[in-house]
């Protein structure tokens, strides 16, 4: 969802050796700047479909969608998209969001 609102990139890499008590996990610090053109699209359409496809990380796109929409519509958006049906939330880009918000 963010990467919809504003560009983002990692500006520096911050070790877990700066922090105490020391995290497991190394840190960075990023930029975001919002973006001034944002794509013609439902906006809460957009932002369910994204939740929706998150929210159960181990299941395919397909299972999480199933919720909402039809599995049919589902497949044949995916089969526009040139996906395959077990694809996972995560294999998508903000672009093949986009073009599946407004295929849905």
């Amino acid at each position: 969802m963010l990467s919809f609102y504003a560009n983002c990139s990692i500006t520096r890499n911050v070790s877990k050796n700066m922090f105490f008590p020391r995290p497991n996990v190394d840190s960075a610090v990023i930029r975001i700047e919002r973006k001034t053109n944002l794509p013609k699209i439902d906006k809460q359409k957009f932002k369910k479909i994204v939740s929706t496809s998150f929210s159960m990380r181990r299941k395919t796109l397909v299972n999480n969608l199933c919720k909402n929409y039809e599995k049919q519509k589902i497949l044949g958006a995916l089969e526009k998209l040139n996906k395959k049906e077990n694809v996972r939330a995560e294999e998508l880009t903000l672009e093949d969001f986009i073009l599946l918000a407004n295929i849905l």
